[in-house]
C-alpha cells in the first residue's frame, strides 16, 4: 500500500512538523533551546498542547518560561 497514508500518518507527520517549528522558530527568538527544552518539546504528543506552547513562544523572553510556573 505504498503511497497511501492512514489518518494517524497524517496526525503524527502534524506533530512533527509543529514541533519542528517550536524549535525552528524559537532558536530564531531566542538562540539554541537547552537539551531539557527539547527533551519536553520531543515528548508532548498533544497538539493541542503543542499549539498552546507555540502561542507563548510569542510572548517569551526565553526559554524556560515557555513552559510556565
Amino acid at each position: 500500500m505504498s503511497g497511501i497514508s492512514s489518518g494517524s500518518d497524517d496526525f503524527n507527520e502534524n506533530i512533527r512538523n509543529v514541533k519542528l517549528a517550536i524549535l525552528r522558530i524559537g532558536t530564531q527568538k531566542l538562540g539554541p533551546p537547552p537539551i531539557e527544552i527539547q527533551d519536553k518539546v520531543q515528548h508532548i504528543m498533544e497538539l493541542s498542547e503543542l499549539k498552546a506552547i507555540a502561542n507563548r513562544l510569542l510572548a517569551v523572553q526565553r526559554w524556560g518560561d515557555l513552559f510556565g510556573p
